[in-house]
């Protein structure tokens, strides 16, 4: 698929702790989203940005985050995420270990 935008842009995310705010995510490229406790990260990343990625690119029919629009989903054909849940009953069996992410 040809690459036809640099980032992914949510504006107007207006969810829980989020007052009508615009942001770019670099496409390509691994991006942290940092912040205090409360800041509204997960509502940003996880209610906004992945189910609105979700409903978009993969025809889901989710609930999504109130924001006013969403650019640069044309790049994407699948969306891949990768959380911290457990893989077994152990909780130290996650994706992140799995993959040997730690191992160095």
């Amino acid at each position: 698929m040809a690459k036809t935008e640099e980032n992914i842009e949510v504006l107007g995310a207006r969810v829980h702790n989020l007052k009508n705010i615009d942001v770019k995510f670099g496409n390509g490229i691994i991006t942290a989203v940092t912040g205090v406790s409360g800041a509204g990260k997960s509502s940003l990343v996880i209610d906004t940005l992945q189910k609105g990625l979700e409903r978009k690119v993969l025809g889901k029919k989710i609930k999504v985050g109130s924001h006013k629009e969403m650019k640069g989903h044309e790049d994407f054909d699948k969306i891949i995420v990768v959380d911290q849940s457990s893989l077994s009953k152990s909780r130290r069996s996650n994706p992140a270990t799995y993959l040997g992410v730690f191992d160095d």
